[in-house]
């Protein structure tokens, strides 16, 4: 079992570097004046969801006038719907412009908390996964800003360890995995957040042949 240490105390703990963990940290620093946070995430960077998904075709499925934060405004997508990159890169301006980039602590995944009554703190515990060291840290605010989209779901059907090909998830896409000219499967619809109304043509000219299983009727 590894051991666990204590790191020094921080006014702010924030669990997530996505959208909402990105500003969360902006205001925190610009808006409240507060210096003393710390934002940790499992990923080496800001970008949450639009860090860890980079299947073919990701990208906004909604107009990009509506996809960048009020205080820091981006008029410059090339696109309607913008890809992941040019998201990316957008969410790294932000945090670069906005001085926040030396308060993320990445691959660091979060593992719990407790609230002490007799300090009124929060106690965290986290793990780094670069060296699989369990650490805690106690906080007077814990704020999380923990996102779903990048956590596959698991994909469990009878006999699937008897399949011989490639299997793989949108939120982890293989992309040393060659699809041409091979009969694909996508199962699910990704009504939210599209990803199969996006991969599906993406990959269509490359692919034999797509054959689709959703439980809706239509796409939503």
């Amino acid at each position: 079992m590894a051991s666990v240490e204590a790191h020094p105390f921080r006014k702010v703990i924030i669990v997530g570097a996505g959208f909402s963990g990105l500003t969360m940290a902006c205001q925190m620093k610009h808006r409240l004046k507060c210096d003393d946070f710390v934002v940790y995430d499992r990923e080496s960077g800001f970008g949450g969801t639009w860090r860890v998904n980079t299947y073919p075709g990701c990208g906004v499925d909604i107009p990009a006038v509506f996809y960048s934060l009020s205080f820091a405004p981006n008029p410059d997508f090339s696109n309607f719907f913008p890809k992941q990159k040019e998201v990316l890169q957008y969410i790294n301006r932000v945090a670069f412009r906005l001085n926040v980039s030396q308060h993320l602590v990445g691959n660091t995944e979060w593992l719990g908390a407790s609230w002490q009554d007799d300090t009124k703190t929060w106690r965290v515990r986290l793990c780094d996964l670069s060296t699989g060291q369990n650490f805690v840290q106690t906080c007077s605010i814990l704020i999380s800003a923990v996102g779903v989209l990048e956590n596959p779901q698991p994909f469990n059907v009878q006999g699937i360890e008897n399949f011989t090909g490639d299997i793989m998830h949108t939120a982890r896409w293989n992309h040393s995995v060659s699809l041409r000219d091979k009969n694909v499967v996508v199962i699910g619809n990704g009504a939210l957040p599209a990803s199969a109304t996006q991969v599906i043509p993406t990959i269509a000219p490359e692919a034999r042949s797509i054959t689709q299983f959703i439980r809706v009727s239509s796409a939503i």
